[in-house]
């Protein structure tokens, strides 16, 4: 997705028109009363626990696609919303795979034999559709486009480090252990990932997910809010206050926390704030070889994991 942003772009736009006026089946498959084994079962399940097997994924967004023909954008939607693990690239162009949109002609057809062999005969789900065509759409996945050049340590001197939940792990940048922030801020969930991420699982898990490593930073904090028409006062005020002339956040990878950065910048900028990004050196080498499905990227990881020193 790093690489195509424009699927994520096209992914917003067609997920807020079908919200504007979804099928009278969307309400009956989001709270599981369409009356099928199994599929109903997940539902429920996604909604309590914020979690479901990777299997049930797969069969959830097939019957969804192919057997109930509700819009996928609304699948990876709801998906987005309860998953503790949702992430802009995993979840988008999964339930694209599964359509046939991504890897093109290529789908995932849910079938109740294999529903019921791989949970051990609790679920054989009837009336489930034998064909899955690939959907179709005027959009085309665009080529692949080289990642935005960054940073690649953390600064010389004093910063504050902008923390955001797609990168809880900011000791694993280089340079970090030589010149950690000076002032950790958190900002809770960002505008967009607040409404795209508002199940009360996920968004408590994002929550005590960033305040667990703010404190095992064990650095100084101040929480700001994100949605806040004063966010970038606040900002103003804390930089000034701890002498942190550079905030420093991780590398915006396509997504929620992308756009709250793209948004951010030039209010920033216009109040002489400097905000530079991270990325890790693992990122620059990987992303280049992610243009075409995984199998062809997995025959990279061994050169990957040696040149990271991450081979044992």
């Amino acid at each position: 997705l790093e690489m195509r942003p424009a699927v994520w772009d096209t992914y917003l736009t067609d997920r807020k028109m079908a919200l504007t006026n979804p099928p009278d089946s969307y309400e009956c498959a989001i709270e599981g009363h369409t009356g099928i084994a199994g599929f109903d079962d997940w539902a429920h399940e996604l909604v309590a626990t914020g979690w479901l097997h990777n299997h049930a994924r797969m069969w959830f967004a097939s019957i969804w696609i192919f057997t109930l023909k509700l819009p996928w954008v609304l699948g990876a939607d709801f998906f987005y919303r309860h998953l503790v693990d949702a992430d802009p690239a995993s979840n988008t162009l999964s339930w694209r795979w599964v359509a046939g949109l991504h890897t093109k002609g290529k789908t995932y057809l849910a079938r109740n034999g294999n529903i019921e062999k791989y949970t051990n005969g609790r679920f054989r789900p009837d009336g489930l559709s034998p064909y899955a065509e690939p959907l179709q759409e005027a959009f085309d996945v665009p080529d692949p486009r080289p990642p935005r050049d960054t940073a690649r340590h953390v600064p010389d001197g004093r910063y504050a480090l902008l923390l955001t939940s797609d990168d809880l792990g900011p000791e694993s940048w280089p340079g970090y252990d030589a010149n950690p922030p000076h002032l950790v801020i958190t900002t809770g969930q960002v505008p967009m990932e607040a409404e795209l991420n508002s199940g009360t699982i996920a968004a408590r898990f994002t929550t005590e997910a960033m305040d667990s490593t703010a404190r095992r930073l064990n650095r100084p904090v101040a929480q700001v809010t994100a949605s806040s028409a004063e966010l970038i006062t606040q900002l103003n005020d804390l930089t000034r206050e701890k002498n942190c002339p550079q905030l420093v956040m991780p590398y915006a990878t396509c997504g929620p926390t992308r756009d709250f950065r793209d948004a951010l910048k030039p209010a920033l900028e216009s109040s002489n704030i400097v905000l530079q990004e991270v990325k890790r050196s693992w990122d620059e080498h990987a992303w280049p070889h992610a243009t075409r499905g995984f199998f062809k990227f997995k025959q990279k990881i061994p050169g990957l994991m040696s040149r990271a020193d991450l081979g044992a």
